[in-house]
């Protein structure tokens, strides 16, 4: 609770924000600004509880008030809107629900396509050309692959996931390894088939991001099917177990 809202330190009195009482301030400070017009956001995501919700039942008012244990009252300004994502509404009281308003998506209809064609906008000062648009172009054609094997053929799961979820984590993987900070794919001296390069962090990516989660009974199915694709971008792909491949920097 303390993390969130800010707290008093027993033995010294001292005041310590909080995460929603920073940025609360912000806002407010904002407002003084030369871009007091912008809209702001406040994005809960992650699972409602009981405990730290009903603190916030005064900012979900219509006074939009954030009251904080060391006495503070502070007014959200009217640009400054709070938005929760959460998979479920199990532990939240009546009256955190009556004070907002509520938007059901189920994960079929939003689609995990928009996430890859973001995140290439994204990454267009971050991954040099032409090779974003070529992990893009063969990410988006994998993906739809393989989820679809995950789908129907590997249904063991250790624990239970989205699609979204784990094309994020393919994404976040290619971020890293592609940023052009950490790699420079035109350095010829270094990289003699860039192309190939940017191939086998895919394949790592997508391992462990789709194939991750999979049961270990499973892993060998995933890994034939994974295979299989992969050498139809990259026919030298090698044959084994995908889990114990590794990348030689």
């Amino acid at each position: 609770m303390g993390e969130l809202f800010g707290e008093v330190n027993k033995y010294t009195g001292e005041w310590t924000e909080g995460i929603v009482s920073e940025l609360v301030k912000r806002s407010v400070l904002a407002v003084e600004g030369k871009d007091a017009h912008h809209k702001r956001w406040i994005n809960f995501d992650g699972p409602v509880d009981a405990l730290w919700i009903e603190n916030m039942n005064t900012v979900l008012d219509d006074s939009k008030m954030l009251c904080l244990n060391n006495g503070q009252r502070i007014k959200m300004p009217e640009i400054c809107t709070m938005m929760f994502e959460v998979n479920d509404l199990k532990v939240a009281s009546p009256a955190t629900v009556s004070r907002c308003g509520m938007v059901y998506l189920e994960p079929v209809h939003l689609g995990w396509e928009v996430l890859v064609r973001t995140w290439t906008e994204e990454m267009e000062n971050i991954i040099i050309e032409p090779y974003l648009s070529t992990v893009s172009k063969i990410l988006l054609e994998m993906l739809k692959k393989m989820l679809s094997v995950l789908e129907t053929q590997i249904t063991k799961e250790k624990i239970q996931t989205q699609k979204c979820n784990l094309v994020r984590s393919c994404l976040n993987f290619m971020t890293i390894f592609l940023n052009k900070e950490r790699i420079n794919l035109d350095n010829r001296d270094k990289i003699r088939d860039p192309e190939k390069t940017v191939l086998t962090y895919l394949a790592f990516s997508v391992i462990w991001s789709l194939g991750a989660n999979v049961h270990d009974e499973q892993r060998t199915l995933f890994g034939e099917y994974f295979r299989g694709q992969m050498q139809t971008k990259m026919p030298d792909f090698p044959n084994g177990d995908v889990f114990e491949f590794g990348i030689n920097s």
